[in-house]
């Protein structure tokens, strides 16, 4: 839930700024909400999948595999405006980072 209300409080500010994405309070909040819903799905099929990849990988692997999914997930969010694509593809490869390590 940390991590959550940590990412919550870094995208919000960086969708409002007139130098990242601009958008008003009001369409921060909706492509926030977009955002979330959109890496639920990638987050749900690793859930599943993250038993599988420890023991076919290993844990050395996986935990930097993870490490630097969820760091290159947050470099997607400031590098990747105003391009509302490239924030998801960013919210995707950090959901999958922070469910392997979970």
């Amino acid at each position: 839930m940390v991590v959550a209300s940590d990412l919550m409080a870094l995208e919000m500010p960086l969708l409002m700024n007139k130098n990242y994405y601009n958008y008003s309070m009001k369409e921060a909040t909706k492509k926030s909400m977009e955002e979330g819903v959109i890496s639920g799905v990638p987050s749900l099929v690793f859930m599943f999948l993250c038993g599988y990849v420890y023991d076919i990988v290993g844990v050395k692997y996986t935990l930097s595999l993870a490490c630097f999914l969820g760091g290159a997930g947050l470099m997607f969010y400031p590098l990747g405006a105003p391009n509302f694509t490239i924030l998801v593809i960013g919210s995707c490869l950090f959901s999958i980072g922070e469910d392997l390590i979970g």
